[in-house]
């Protein structure tokens, strides 16, 4: 189930007080909206308040970029109200595709019976670049779109993973929750990271973005190519790589931050965005054990940031209050149907990887093994007799 829109057009539009109309819509659409299948309008309600019936109502929307639609209604009572429902605002595919940077647009909507114009009006839409995401005021959850498992670039990071799990394990399986055991999934955890660090990525402040939604987004194969990103680009790679491995990835935004996490167990939270920061440390604490939040900006560090170091960051991170916002479960967005973009990352039919980084050094020697307190007082075997 997708949440509820924010930041919505909320047009009501009355015209020689015959005919009110309650139309809202989302301001802005990218290529992660209309993949996902989610109606930019939540809201379409036709009032009639002439002195008759209409009938043969037709709805039409139309634009540069956006795709002509038409709707017919049969009959409007006097004084009544007619729900339209499915209205669809489908941009042109190739537009949202081809674009790298946003455009700003509209489309005209009118509507007419049996000939006559009861309305026409001019509606403002702004098509974002197929890189940036919606932001935290529209629909957060979509940022899963960018959460790319599938991505063919990520294979070289797992191999790296499993032979890091060997030498920390014994065992190069990224077996993700088979064994049911929190540590060997915490372990598997480290190893991601520590592969991303040998893969010589380096901080960069957000690309240059000159529109008013969201942010624009670094996708794995670019991270791993050009080896620049940002907090949030990187936690997006460490989190497909996860995703890609069968562990459940979570990402953490705070004001101007994000972090990445993963579920030690096979464990999704009840909704696709939390705002309980109370939560997470629950589930962190020692005991418990159900998760372990990582700050993934280490992964840029030419300084020996250890796996350890990142996780006790980023749980401090956690802590402030003034600072958190919400995180969004991936795995969650993947039952409510939010699935990975589809990448542009094919070049004159081939795979383009280039570019060597800046080297950084393994930092990690081992990973602490915590508890998982067993809370049953009484499991020995009683006889019971008649």
């Amino acid at each position: 189930m997708i949440s509820d829109m924010k930041n919505e057009k909320n047009d009501s539009v009355m015209d020689d007080n015959r005919i009110v109309l309650h139309f809202d819509y989302l301001p802005c659409l990218n290529y992660s909206v209309l993949s996902n299948g989610i109606s930019a309008c939540s809201k379409f309600v036709i009032e009639n308040h002439d002195t008759a019936d209409w009938h043969n109502v037709t709805v039409r929307i139309k634009g540069e970029a956006i795709k002509e639609k038409e709707w017919r209604i049969d009959t409007i009572r006097c004084n009544g109200t007619f729900q339209l429902q499915d209205v669809a605002i489908e941009p042109d595919t190739e537009v949202l595709v081809s674009s790298t940077e946003s455009i700003k647009t509209s489309f005209t909507l009118s509507i007419e019976h049996g000939g006559v114009k009861l309305i026409e009006k001019e509606c403002p839409i702004t098509l974002l670049a197929y890189d940036q995401w919606t932001g935290s005021g529209i629909m957060p959850e979509l940022i899963a779109s960018f959460v790319v498992p599938n991505n063919p670039v990520l294979s070289r990071v797992l191999v790296n993973a499993g032979r890091f799990m060997e030498k920390l394990t014994g065992s190069s399986s990224l077996d993700e929750y088979q064994t049911l055991d929190r540590n060997r999934v915490r372990q598997q955890v480290a190893a991601v990271y520590e592969s991303l660090r040998s893969e010589g990525i380096v901080y960069s402040a957000p690309p240059a973005s000159f529109e008013n939604f969201g942010q624009r987004i670094r996708l794995s194969d670019k991270v791993l190519s050009e080896k620049l990103g940002t907090c949030i680009d990187t936690s997006l790679l460490m989190a497909s790589c996860l995703e890609k491995i069968g562990i459940n990835p979570i990402i953490v935004f705070f004001n101007g931050h994000a972090l990445v996490g993963a579920w030690l167990t096979p464990t999704v939270y009840p909704q696709m965005v939390g705002d309980d920061a109370s939560f997470l440390l629950k589930e962190m604490a020692d005991g418990n054990n159900n998760l372990v939040l990582v700050e993934s900006t280490n992964i840029t560090s030419s300084s020996p940031v250890t796996f350890e170091e990142s996780a006790a960051a980023a749980e401090k991170k956690v802590r402030d209050e003034n600072a958190f916002q919400y995180f969004v479960d991936i795995h969650r967005c993947r039952l409510g149907g939010i699935l990975p973009m589809a990448q542009r990352i094919e070049r004159d039919g081939a795979w383009v990887i280039d570019q060597n980084g800046v080297e950084h050094a393994n930092a990690t020697e081992q990973v602490n093994h915590y508890n998982h307190y067993d809370l049953r007082t009484d499991v020995s075997e009683k006889t019971l007799t008649k």
